[in-house]
Order: C-alpha cells, then sequence, then structure tokens
C-alpha cells in the first residue's frame, strides 16, 4: 500500500486541528479518495508513528499496530495468529481473545475440520459442498452467499509476439466463459466485464458483454491465421499454490487456449510470494498469469490496470496505452456521478475494443459457513468489521 499511486500523487498533507480531527489537503482532486485502496483503507485509517510514516517501505516488510487486535506469529507466511489487545481504546472490546487463521490445503481436510468443529469458519469452494454443508449442518450453522466482487481473470502480455492485437483479441474470442461457471462453480456464478457485476452502476449489462466477450473459436482461429504469430512456441501460463480453485482455473485455460486456438501451454505453480513479487509484479511469465483480483470496493481499482503504472510499478503485462491511461486518469477527478459511470463504461468499451490483456472471466457466488455459535460478525464485504466487530463465542 505504500506504492500506492494516491499517497504519492494525490496526498499532499493530514492535520490534525483537534483531538478528534483529521484535515486532508490534496494536491489533486481524487473523486476515490476515501476508497479502501486509499485514504479509506485499514492501514491508512489507523494511527502510523511518524518514523514508520517516513520510511512507507517498512510497511512492506514488517506487521505494526495496536488495533482491537495484535500479531502474535506466523509460519511461513502462513497461519496467522493474533491476540487480543487488552489497552483497546474501547473498555470490553474486543469480545473475542484471538483469532487464528488456518492454512488448510486441502479443501476436503478444510471441510471436515470444520464440520468436527476445529475450526469456526469455511469458505465452500462451490454450491456443491454449500449443500452438503448445508444438508449435515442444517440450522447448526449459518451460510452467507454473496455475488462477488473478485474477478477470475486471465492476464496476457502487450509486447513481443503479442504486440499485435488481433492476437490478443482471438485469445479473448478463444475463451468460453460459462465453461468456467459450469466446472468451477457448477454454474453459480456470472460472466463479468472489468467492472464486476455487483457495482450495478458502473458495469456493463448482460448484453453487451454478450458482444464484447464473446465466444467463437472458429472466428478466433482465423483471426490468429491473419497474424505472424509462432502456434509452435510453447508459452509459461503462472498460477499461484497452494489451493484446489487456481490450478483449476490454469486448467481450464491451458485446454481451451489448445483446444480453440493451437497453443502449446505449460502450467507453472509457484508459491505465492514468488509469483506475486515475481511474476505477477515483476512482470515474469511468458504467455498468461492468472489470479482473481481483489475484492475491490471502488470501481476505480479495476480499471487501474489499464495504466501504464500499476501501484508504482510498471505496467505488469507492457500495456501502454496513451489513452487509456489518460481516461482513467482523468475519471478520478470527476465529481458529478452520473457523468463519471459513464466515464468509467466509456473506459471499460475502449479497453476490450484495443484487446487490452486483463481479460475478465467471471465472479462466483462466494459462500462462507460459519457455526452458530459465533455470534456478532459483520456481513458483506469491507474493512467495517476490522474496526467494530463485537465478534463472540457463545456455546451455551
Amino acid at each position: 500500500i505504500s506504492a500506492s499511486s494516491w499517497w504519492k500523487d494525490s496526498l499532499d498533507k493530514i492535520e490534525t486541528p483537534d483531538n478528534k480531527t483529521l484535515t486532508f489537503t490534496l494536491k489533486q482532486i481524487d473523486a476515490w479518495s476515501f476508497s479502501s485502496t486509499n485514504a479509506g483503507s485499514p492501514i491508512s485509517s489507523s494511527i502510523i508513528p511518524e518514523e514508520i510514516a517516513k520510511a512507507p517501505d517498512f510497511m512492506d516488510k514488517e506487521l505494526i499496530g495496536s488495533g482491537r487486535y495484535q500479531f502474535v506469529s506466523h509460519e511461513n507466511g502462513a497461519n496467522f495468529k493474533i491476540k487480543r489487545f487488552d489497552k483497546w481504546r474501547i473498555k470490553g472490546e474486543p469480545w473475542l481473545a484471538g483469532i487464528d487463521y488456518k492454512l488448510i490445503q486441502e479443501q476436503a481436510a478444510a471441510l471436515a475440520a470444520f464440520s468436527s468443529q476445529q475450526i469456526d469458519s469455511v469458505a465452500p469452494n462451490n454450491k456443491l459442498e454449500r449443500d452438503q454443508l448445508d444438508q449435515k449442518h442444517g440450522k447448526a450453522i449459518e451460510i452467507d452467499n454473496d455475488l462477488s466482487a473478485s474477478i477470475w481473470t486471465l492476464e496476457g502480455r502487450a509486447d513481443g509476439p503479442w504486440a499485435d492485437p488481433r492476437v490478443r483479441q482471438a485469445v479473448n474470442m478463444a475463451i468460453d466463459r460459462n465453461e468456467f461457471i459450469a466446472l468451477m462453480n457448477f454454474g453459480d456464478g456470472q460472466v463479468s466485464g472489468p467492472i464486476p457485476p455487483g457495482f450495478k452502476s458502473y458495469a456493463l449489462d448482460e448484453k453487451e458483454l454478450a458482444t464484447l466477450l464473446k465466444f467463437d473459436a472458429a472466428e478466433a482461429r482465423k483471426l490468429l491465421a491473419a497474424t505472424s504469430f509462432d502456434t509452435s512456441k510453447e508459452f509459461e501460463l503462472k498460477f499461484y499454490v497452494p489451493g484446489d480453485r487456481p490450478a483449476q482455473f490454469a486448467q481450464i485455460v491451458q485446454s481451451q487456449l489448445q483446444k480453440n486456438l493451437g497453443l502449446k501451454i505449460k502450467l507453472v505453480g509457484e508459491d505465492f510470494g514468488t509469483w506475486l513479487q515475481k511474476s505477477l509484479y515483476g512482470s515474469n511469465f511468458s504467455g498468461f498469469i492468472t489470479y482473481p483480483t481483489l475484492s475491490y470496493d471502488d470501481p476505480s481499482s479495476y480499471v487501474g490496470s489499464y495504466t501504464k503504472s500499476i501501484g508504482g510499478r510498471e505496467n505488469w503485462s507492457k500495456f501502454f496505452d496513451d489513452e487509456l491511461d489518460a481516461l482513467v486518469n482523468k475519471q478520478k477527478q470527476i465529481l458529478d456521478d452520473r457523468l463519471r459511470i459513464e466515464a468509467i463504461k466509456d473506459i471499460q468499451r475502449k479497453a476490450l475494443a484495443k484487446a487490452a490483456p486483463f481479460l475478465p472471466i467471471f465472479v462466483a457466488i462466494t459462500s462462507t459457513a460459519t457455526w452458530g455459535y459465533v455470534k456478532g460478525r459483520v456481513r458483506g464485504r469491507g474493512s467495517y468489521g476490522l474496526f467494530t466487530g463485537q465478534a463472540y463465542i457463545d456455546k451455551s
């Protein structure tokens, strides 16, 4: 977050005229200043020691803070443990003594641990698993369902053999998005444009997406054949491990591009740290990289991939387009909601027309199953629960 463009380009200073007021002064207008990726994030909304604020790289390496909970430990970047901060400003909160986030790589093991109450909450992978938990435990558990704001994404490149936009258009046309929904979620999902359908005002409607994200294998092959693309060369597709779904998504991409375009794709699974820092941020992939995006709470963050610089780093896909770069930055300065909505819709249309190598595939219906003895949970997206949650255990 210390590399966020908002911190460097938009924020001028923060002042505290009294004990209950923060005054933000900006260098430039930004309509999304208080979204979770900017001034509304859990990190930036906390009070940070001055010596750390002066060295933002520190925040990329260490976990700090004295919020409702305190960091205790982790095991190689997983299995985080946090404990209650007894000096929290509201006496009696938080009610939980601590939280353990357990990484269970095998979903079957995670579901078994949940059923035996070794863990209190679990995320079913799909509708089938959700229904099985419901049938097994009934009213003893609570299941929250939501149309995810996380878009399963196929990211390619815009340089080298991928520089011809017709090649990238062929890839888009060779993707059968409904097959992903059927295989990964038993039909429990929705085709998504660059802005997920949950943002109803900003998202392109289904009729328009049916044209812009049209699946036509024959036309895709014809379009690719008209270019000088060498289909005999093998390209890598990188995904992160562990986890069943990232691997499954990558396998479906591999199968479709082989069947519909004749591309040779080698799957490469990497640990998350290597995948994120070297492959994604470092643009170290020869063909494709796949992932579900973060669930942002503002549409602007989704179209940020079309800029020349993403989070202070050069565009991951080497996609450099002057028009889109200017339009993405310009929409941040539009304070009229209606005009900003149209501006963001226009960006999505132009990005797909230019074959920007960030291909949205689908969003899933996501579920979380929790035992009924966990009380006071905050439901829905966003960071609200980090600050006001009053969860507690009641097995009486």
